[in-house]
């Protein structure tokens, strides 16, 4: 399924990705910010490389996370400007974390199904990521879901033109991935993602583009 914008709605590349990342779930640290590029043919080649190694052959995951930010920095937006200002503008609506997730929530509705699935099984998969790296300790998680809204910010909302809007998408971010369950519920991603990351995740992205065309 690929959208109009011609992101593929958690096609293979993302497959790759999470399945690499999946054993690293317990690992912190795994996500840092982006101090350089590569052009997407390289990013591909390396992806493709990625999926043909052997079952024996270990990946890096350091490389893979890199790899996965690298690759959704290649793409259209998966959050068109329209949407960033709507998540921007939700942080401020209330001082209730409830409400807020349920505005954004409510403007991730304009975003397109492929770009919709994508995110949903990227947010969901990171929940994941966050919750074992954690290992139950709420400190822990607060320093990792951090970790990874610094590093996926700047992928998902695009440079910053200030300090408050690099703020805030950060804040989005954490969010959206700390309550991915929530925001992304009433997709059978959600429950794919609970049970399985990685895998599970990708299989139910398809799912998810589909129940939200439904509903």
């Amino acid at each position: 399924m690929t959208g109009t914008t011609g992101v593929p709605a958690a096609g293979p590349l993302l497959h790759i990705c999470l399945n690499a990342l999946n054993p690293a779930l317990g690992t912190r640290g795994l996500f840092t910010p982006l101090a350089s590029s590569l052009s997407p043919g390289c990013i591909t080649d390396e992806l493709v490389a990625l999926s043909q190694r052997s079952p024996q052959q270990e990946p890096n995951t350091r490389k893979v996370a890199r790899l996965l930010l690298l690759w959704l920095k290649s793409l259209p937006p998966l959050l068109p400007e329209a949407v960033q200002g709507m998540l921007r503008r939700s942080l401020g609506l209330s001082n209730s974390t409830r409400e807020v997730v349920g505005s954004m929530k409510h403007a991730l509705l304009l975003v397109e199904s492929g770009s919709y699935a994508t995110l949903a099984t990227l947010c969901l998969f990171l929940q994941q990521y966050v919750a074992r790296g954690s290992g139950g300790h709420p400190h822990r998680a607060a320093s990792e879901l951090e970790a990874v809204a610094l590093a996926f910010a700047p992928v998902l909302f695009g440079a910053a033109r200030s300090a408050r809007e690099a703020d805030d998408a950060r804040a989005a971010v954490a969010l959206l991935v700390g309550h991915g369950a929530t925001v992304f519920a009433g997709h059978a991603v959600a429950a794919a993602a609970a049970k399985t990351a990685g895998a599970g995740a990708g299989a139910g992205a398809a799912q998810a583009g589909a129940a939200r065309s439904s509903s």
